[in-house]
């Protein structure tokens, strides 16, 4: 199986060997400081597929695991590459709250072949953002998965009026998909900043007492 500790060499008979298409080699890429590498199987081929069941796996090592595990005897290559399939939000935008005059950050990560665009939008508001807005701004970028991309909404010393649903859109010529995610802002004035304030004061004190 891919990712399990293996003998590097024919002279030991610990772990055993590396099945069919892995070789075992040394993971140096993830060793802190200090630490020794495993040596561990890898796929000799880091080519997606795309099964008749509509899933993409990531090599024909990880096909073959789910070929023998699920014993699925109808189950065979449609072709190389990903699957083509719609977007899906693997990690949507989490609500916000905050005070008057403090950044924020909206983050969305989706996951579709052909990769998708990414756009924000405000509830209410035709438009997509940042618009004209100059304390508004977007960004993107591919990632954290293979046929992925990642999207930010930033919003500088936001205001009462920046209140309420922000929603990532992504779409592909397969289909489209959205989450939202709300933004409340507090004057500093506000109960619940007294609050919160209260709140930190008391963590605060008690996390001195504990180091007495």
């Amino acid at each position: 199986v891919e990712g399990q500790i293996c003998d590097l060499d024919n002279t030991n008979h610990f772990y055993g060997k590396c099945g069919e298409d892995l070789d075992c080699l040394l993971d140096t890429e993830d060793v802190g400081f200090g630490e020794i590498p495993e040596p561990q199987c890898v796929c000799r081929s880091q080519g997606s597929l795309c099964g008749t069941n509509g899933k993409t796996y990531n090599n024909i090592c990880r096909f073959k695991e789910t070929f023998y595990t699920e014993r699925s005897g109808n189950l065979s290559i449609e072709h190389t590459g990903p699957c083509e399939t719609a977007p899906w939000i693997s990690s949507p935008p989490r609500d916000v709250q905050n005070f008057t005059g403090n950044d924020i950050v909206f983050g969305c990560e989706v996951s579709a072949y052909p990769v998708a665009l990414v756009e924000w939008k405000k509830k209410g508001i035709d438009n997509s953002l940042p618009g004209d807005d100059s304390h508004i701004s977007i960004q993107a970028r591919g990632g954290p998965q293979r046929y992925g991309i990642t999207g930010w909404l930033q919003i500088q010393g936001v205001k009462k009026s920046d209140e309420g649903t922000y929603i990532c859109y992504t779409k592909n010529q397969y289909g489209e998909a959205f989450a939202s995610a709300s933004l409340s802002v507090y004057d500093l004035d506000s109960p619940f900043a007294m609050r919160m304030n209260f709140h930190n004061k008391a963590t605060n004190e008690d996390e001195e007492d504990d180091d007495e």
